[in-house]
């Protein structure tokens, strides 16, 4: 049978390896947060790159379906 300090003790100990638990977990999860924070920098970066790099024939592709498109759509005179 254990007496009341031995429980004290257990519980104690059980206590303090919860309270550990959770330290690290806020840890972890601060990391965590930084670490999302690098990587979304980075893809920013990266599509900026491209942007830059691209943007020119980017913008005249588009340009050249949107004339392509307009001279081929058929608008039917209005009725009198």
């Amino acid at each position: 049978m254990t007496t009341p300090p031995q429980l004290h003790r257990r519980f104690s100990a059980m206590r303090n390896r919860v309270h550990a638990a959770v330290a690290r977990a806020q840890v972890d999860r601060g990391a965590l947060m930084a670490e999302y924070g690098i990587l979304i920098f980075f893809v920013g970066i990266a599509g900026f790159g491209i942007l830059v790099l691209f943007g020119q024939e980017v913008w005249e592709l588009f340009s050249t379906t949107e004339s392509e498109f307009d001279s081929s759509r058929q608008i039917p005179p209005a009725a009198d």
